[in-house]
């Protein structure tokens, strides 16, 4: 049986905008991008999903030129 994985990693914390990525990427080898913002009243799904696509878009630039071999 495998361990669980957070017994295998420690959490960094991170909680950055997307200009800060270059300073903190270099070293990660995993990746995970819980982003996004909630529905609203009066929001649409698809208003939800360019929003939220638009965020996660940015995020996975900038993971891909500044750590490339990260999960």
């Amino acid at each position: 049986q495998a361990p669980h994985m957070l017994s295998l990693v420690a959490d960094s914390g991170f909680s950055c905008k997307p200009t800060d990525l270059h300073s903190i990427c270099f070293t990660l080898q995993l990746v995970v991008i819980p982003a996004g913002v909630p529905r609203k009243p009066g929001m649409t799904r698809d208003d939800l999903f360019n929003i939220n696509a638009g965020i996660v878009k940015t995020l996975v630039e900038g993971v891909a030129k500044y750590c490339p071999k990260a999960w």
